[in-house]
């Protein structure tokens, strides 16, 4: 399934790639791949390639969500090992909460909001009967679904 991670902070998107690394690599191995226009980061569970040229469609991202990206990521989380890839992006995005106070937009095939981060405030658009299964207890804080 495909993903995207936004986020309004002060990482760039070589620095985003660079935190996610660190993180995913004291988990398990990883493949890095890193050249002039993108990073990708794959392990057994998900690829996350940073384009680190220009980042598209963040004015599309604005209009839509009222959201102010400056760096992304896109995921694909791969289907023999999905809910291991989801646990392991949920425990990235907690670390990301924990360590510097970002603001995060994570959509689901481009649209659906999974998880929204504006401040303190954490809301999903997903609910207990949604077809996925999302582990937002690996947060361990208050959501809000709407």
């Amino acid at each position: 399934m495909d993903y995207e991670l936004l986020m309004d902070s002060k990482w760039t998107q070589k620095s985003l790639a660079m935190y996610v690394k660190e993180v995913i690599e004291r988990k398990l191995m990883i493949d890095y791949i890193e050249d002039s226009d993108y990073i990708v980061i794959s392990c057994e569970y998900f690829t996350m390639s940073f384009d680190l040229e220009e980042i598209i469609g963040l004015d599309v991202i604005y209009e839509e969500y009222q959201f102010e990206a400056n760096a992304s990521a896109r995921i694909q989380v791969f289907k023999n090992k999905f809910d291991e890839g989801l646990n392991l992006l949920f425990f990235l995005m907690k670390n990301m909460m924990d360590y510097q106070d970002n603001d995060i937009l994570f959509l689901e095939n481009g649209s659906i909001i999974v998880l929204e981060k504006r401040g303190n405030k954490l809301i999903t658009h997903v609910d207990k009967n949604w077809e996925t299964e999302y582990p937002f207890d690996i947060l361990n804080r208050r959501i809000e679904i709407v």
